[in-house]
């Protein structure tokens, strides 16, 4: 059998909203935005390590896109997990999203 992945579906919490479908995961942080790319599969116990990118969008920094490792843990409709930035292992988070979770919504930085 397939390994178990994240389930489809919007993950919101505070600050952070994350859009799992079968093309993977789109987030959308504070001043921020990244994505997950698939499969984004699970170990037995719930925890995963995904790559993908991340960009910050607004104030003093620059637009630049990043590589990035999102490791977490699913436990039933709860979803942990930190992204760390590739280069100096840079990290954000813990971001602790639920399943069709409400939450304050992402600040979008201009």
């Amino acid at each position: 059998p397939a390994p178990p992945e994240i389930p489809a579906g919007v993950w919101a919490g505070e600050g952070a909203r994350l859009t799992v479908t079968a093309e993977g995961g789109s987030l959308v942080l504070d001043c921020a935005g990244a994505a997950l790319a698939p499969p984004l599969t699970l170990d037995a116990e719930g925890r995963f390590d995904l790559a993908g990118w991340w960009e910050h969008r607004g104030g003093p920094e620059p637009y630049a896109r990043r590589e990035a490792r999102f490791g977490g843990l699913l436990r039933g409709d709860r979803l942990t997990f930190t992204i760390t930035l590739a280069g100096a292992g840079e990290t954000r988070g813990p971001y602790e999203l639920e399943l069709n979770g409400g939450g304050r919504r992402p600040v979008l930085c201009r």
